[in-house]
């Protein structure tokens, strides 16, 4: 348990205590993806703005001493695309050797960092993967790029990397390949999570009567698979799961957009 005064916390106005930290280490991505960015990718950010790596430490060391932190989560952007990420995981174990940490990634460069991020000791890794056809991952991302997913996601398994969770924004486009999603996830070890759409509309096209719902993802996955409800081992967890075919696997849906968090389990 940490030691810190009573007290010391991250409490919010529905009374739930905050234990993850997300430190966003760059604005830079080596994709575009239309529900994220615009296609010229986002305003730069001086580097001299921009926390080093001896400043995350800190951070870190602070919000584990002091609030009772227990996880930290590097995002960006694309955190592989920093220069120092290797450095950043290293220097912030040591800061705070109890706290896990974790990347939440797209996958590009993850075959070649993967066994260096393991060795500084990074917990866990959350990859980007929205489906498994080459050609609806090319036209939201605007890269054709995921070839270098697949090995990415591959490195990391190779490199220990447990729980592997991947991430599936639920789109018009791949709603009908859910279900082939879901079953390249159990094949692979990959614990997979399906996000419903949020209004950040880069390209303003974003239409709330025009998106996809969780609602309709289960009609979707129940066509291939039995899912069964879980109860949530944590109330404040964004995610909602299911045991797939009896389990143990399992699949989770985050309907940010049509319910809250909170709300009773989706009808």
């Amino acid at each position: 348990m940490l030691d810190r005064p009573p007290g010391d916390e991250l409490i919010d106005r529905s009374g739930r205590v905050a234990r993850h930290l997300g430190i966003s280490v760059t604005e830079e991505c080596s994709l575009r993806c239309t529900y994220c960015m615009p296609a010229e990718g986002p305003p730069s950010i001086a580097k001299r703005l921009l926390l080093t790596s001896t400043e995350i430490a800190r951070l870190v060391r602070i919000g584990a001493r002091d609030l009772g932190i227990g996880e930290v989560r590097f995002t960006g952007g694309e955190p592989l695309v920093h220069g120092d990420m290797v450095e950043i995981v290293a220097r912030s174990h040591e800061a705070a050797p109890a706290v896990a940490l974790a990347i939440t990634t797209n996958g590009i460069g993850l075959d070649k960092t993967a066994g260096a991020l393991v060795a500084a000791d990074l917990t866990r890794v959350d990859v980007s993967l929205d489906t498994v056809d080459r050609a609806h991952v090319a036209e939201p991302t605007r890269r054709d790029r995921l070839p270098a997913m697949f090995a990415g996601i591959a490195a990391a398994r190779a490199a220990g990397l447990r729980p592997l969770k991947g991430n599936a924004v639920l789109m018009r486009s791949t709603l009908d390949e859910a279900d082939e999603l879901l079953a390249w996830s159990l094949q692979h070890e990959t614990q997979l999570r399906f996000i419903e759409e949020m209004p950040l509309d880069a390209d303003e096209t974003w239409r709330r009567d025009e998106m996809d719902t969780a609602a309709d993802l289960l009609r979707v996955l129940v066509e291939r698979s039995v899912l069964t409800e879980r109860p949530r081992s944590d109330p404040s967890s964004p995610a909602e799961e299911w045991s797939v075919d009896g389990g143990p696997a399992t699949v989770g849906i985050i309907a940010s957009v049509t319910r809250t968090f909170c709300a009773p389990a989706i009808g």
